[in-house]
């Protein structure tokens, strides 16, 4: 019962975090579809928020691509140690830390 509404919660939270800021720098400013390319939105915040807001973009997007990095590293380690289990990769990649994480991979 709590699960599903915490799933749901979290997308809607997920869904206004990208939709509201894009909203906001969309209405705000003049620019074409052209002009959007990469890092765009950083350059919108300085035009609207001065340059601790694009600041705080840039730092906030940085932060987002590493936990995306270390997200992945995590899930794969995790398949590694489950090929391992099965017998398709050496025993190695199979060893778990006490709490039951992979430690190799």
């Amino acid at each position: 019962k709590t699960y599903p509404r915490g799933i749901f919660i979290g997308l809607v939270m997920c869904v206004l975090a990208y939709v509201l800021p894009l909203l906001v720098a969309v209405g705000a400013t003049d620019y074409s579809q052209s002009d959007w390319v990469d890092g765009h939105l950083g350059s919108v915040c300085v035009e609207i928020g001065g340059k601790w807001l694009g600041a705080w973009t840039i730092f906030a997007a940085a932060i987002s691509n590493l936990a995306l990095f270390e997200a992945e590293m995590s899930s794969d380690a995790f398949q590694l140690m489950g090929m391992a289990e099965r017998g398709y990769l050496p025993k190695i990649f199979q060893t778990r830390s006490r709490y039951g994480t992979p430690t190799a991979g």
